[in-house]
């Protein structure tokens, strides 16, 4: 995914992002992940879709109490793109939240997204978050490597 799409999604509304984004790109069933950067104004959290567990994980490294309002906005997102794309409605039974209120907490007011970033590697992975804000400094550094040295990140760095 990528970063502008939940702000596109809270600023112009479920049905203009169906008609709108990647509308010539089948995305569902097409990937187990979807990974979702929420930004909230000057906070970054994250949210990972996984399709086949039927799970919406949900981490913010400063325990937003917004969680269900994006939750929804997301379910109802995938409610009318898979309408769209499969033509018929798609069912929730079995699927889950999963908020992770016990991932480690930011100290400061800038490393969310380092935390957002290391939150979605970890859950992809199927790690415990147990990293803390001295892991920060080495996180940001392997990041900006991955990005230089090969234009991506890889997720099994943890």
């Amino acid at each position: 995914m990528i970063s502008y799409f939940f702000d596109l999604l809270k600023r112009r509304g479920v049905q203009y992002t169906v008609d709108n984004w990647k509308k010539k790109v089948i995305l569902i069933g097409r990937y187990r992940y979807w990974i979702i950067p929420v930004h909230q104004g000057s906070h970054w959290s994250m949210m990972v879709i996984d399709f086949k567990s039927q799970v919406i994980h949900y981490s913010d490294s400063m325990s937003n109490s917004t969680v269900v309002q994006y939750a929804s906005l997301i379910v109802e997102y995938l409610k009318m793109r898979f309408r769209k794309e499969i033509g018929q409605n798609m069912t929730w039974d079995g699927w889950s939240l999963k908020v992770h209120w016990d991932i480690p907490k930011q100290e400061n007011a800038y490393d969310c997204g380092i935390y957002a970033l290391k939150t979605a590697e970890y859950t992809l992975n199927d790690q415990t978050c147990d990293y803390t804000q001295k892991h920060m400094p080495s996180f940001r550094s392997n990041i900006l490597y991955q990005l230089l040295e090969f234009g991506t990140i890889t997720t099994n760095q943890c």
